[in-house]
């Protein structure tokens, strides 16, 4: 199975050619590829996951450099066992030329072969794996080195520094409410004149002046020896004394003078 094809690559022969040789951009470049280690100068380590048809496989190989003329042209081999699935191994002729514009052309050739359990699958269905993976192989290679050799984009102009909005000043406080003050007592001058109050009556007295009348005590029994004897004509004895010493009294005024 033979393939061949041309990349134009915008960048240097000597860019393309360092690429070539970089195992971190042949890893990005093999479809599947999980590992590509450079063990020497001109050899590498590769693991890769493929499918053909319905066979899935991982292949564990070794890919050398030959025929070597830097920074023109090379040789890539490789071979890898997939198991039971099979084998596989191919080569790659590579050649690069400075293009008019000051990038590169890089021209390949691709032979490629299978044995096992794959090549019963037909050569129709190996020979289409087989060009589409060599051209994803020159796909993602050009893209990795375009990648690389451009100019980091400018960053863009630091935003002017946002001045913080002052914070809202707290609302103060609602002054308390003022304590009530007491009303001061009226002055003598304004304290309304009372009438002073009579003195309350000792509880007794009232009682005793509401107290009804006792009846008069019965007059105390006399002896008849002492008790005034009544006159004839029913006066006490005692007023006729009393006008009888008035009338004494009257006579010796009356003969003194």
């Amino acid at each position: 199975m033979d393939m061949s094809g041309e990349r134009h690559i915008a960048a240097s022969k000597q860019v393309v050619w360092d690429a070539l040789n970089d195992p971190e951009v042949l890893k990005q470049s093999i479809p599947g590829a999980q590992e590509v280690i450079k063990t020497s100068d001109n050899e590498f380590q590769a693991k890769v996951a493929q499918k053909i048809g319905p066979i899935s496989a991982r292949f564990s190989g070794v890919v050398t450099l030959s025929d070597i003329d830097p920074p023109n042209s090379y040789t890539l081999s490789g071979q890898g066992q997939g198991g039971a699935a099979g084998f596989a191994k191919g080569s790659a002729s590579v050649k690069l030329d400075e293009a008019t514009d000051g990038g590169t052309d890089l021209k390949y050739e691709v032979k490629a072969s299978v044995g096992g359990k794959m090549a019963q699958l037909g050569a129709r269905l190996i020979d289409g794996t087989a060009a589409k993976l060599a051209d994803e192989f020159f796909d993602n290679f050009k893209a990795a080195v375009e990648s690389a050799g451009k100019p980091a984009a400018p960053a863009e102009p630091a935003a002017p520094p946002v001045t913080p909005e002052p914070a809202p000043q707290p609302e103060a406080p609602a002054a308390a409410a003022e304590p009530e003050q007491p009303t001061p007592p009226p002055s003598a001058e304004q304290q309304p004149v009372q009438s002073p109050r009579e003195p309350e009556r000792p509880r007794q007295a009232e009682e005793k002046l509401y107290q009804p009348a006792a009846a008069p005590a019965a007059p105390r029994q006399t002896s008849d020896r002492h008790a005034p004897q009544p006159v004839p004509g029913g006066v006490p004895q005692w007023i006729w004394y009393v006008a009888a010493g008035l009338v004494l009294l009257v006579a010796i005024v009356l003969l003194s003078g």
